[in-house]
């Protein structure tokens, strides 16, 4: 999708990024709503997108989880289901927490559908679209590790501890979380160095 797959910028900045979106992805839903969200003055340095093999490997526990969980609960409710139909009914909700869980995986496929990746001169972002769309923001200064995975042919992942910020509806600070960041995408070393110079540079504060 126009300029997302690893695409780097040099000279970009908020007040001429309109142009600019045009011109490579007239129409793309996500460039609007990230144009939207940069600040005067921002300067736009690499785009991306996330891999959906890698995403949906973020689900693989989940499902031999889940697997366990549907499998214990079906056990059980077939068992119940031989004395009476009503007792069994109770082993429904554990049937659709295990389901749930088992689809993962494709959970995660669909996110990846929907999420697209930036870095800028002030931070990091990661855009979320579909019926409502946000943009979870990582700042210079709540980055406290980075964890990279490099999978060949210039392709790789990229995980961060950070205070997570949610921009647009609402806004989260305080605990530290590990699991954020960029997964499975191209151009991978544009992004680290965009990244390493951004957690060199002087910390902007969160907004």
């Amino acid at each position: 999708m126009g300029r997302w797959d690893g695409g780097q910028y040099r000279t970009t900045t908020s007040s001429s990024y309109r142009s600019t979106v045009d011109d490579v992805s007239s129409g793309d839903a996500a460039f609007d709503y990230l144009s939207s969200i940069l600040q005067t003055g921002e300067r736009l340095v690499w785009t991306g997108r996330p891999s959906v093999l890698a995403f949906a490997r973020r689900g693989i526990g989940e499902f031999f989880l889940g697997a366990v969980f549907f499998g214990f609960a079906s056990f059980w409710t077939l068992g119940a289901s031989s004395g009476s139909w009503l007792f069994a009914l109770f082993g429904i909700p554990f049937l659709l927490v295990g389901f749930w869980t088992l689809i993962a995986p494709l959970r995660y496929t669909v996110r990846a559908w929907r999420t697209y990746y930036a870095i800028t001169d002030q931070r990091m972002i990661i855009l979320r679209t579909g019926f409502r769309r946000s943009a979870e923001v990582i700042m210079p200064s709540d980055i406290t590790r980075l964890e990279r995975s490099d999978y060949g042919s210039d392709r790789g992942t990229v995980t961060v501890r950070t205070i997570p910020r949610l921009s647009g509806n609402s806004m989260q600070t305080g605990a530290t979380k590990l699991g954020d960041g960029f997964f499975g995408v191209s151009n991978f070393k544009a992004a680290m160095d965009a990244i390493h110079q951004l957690a060199a540079s002087p910390k902007v504060q969160g907004r």
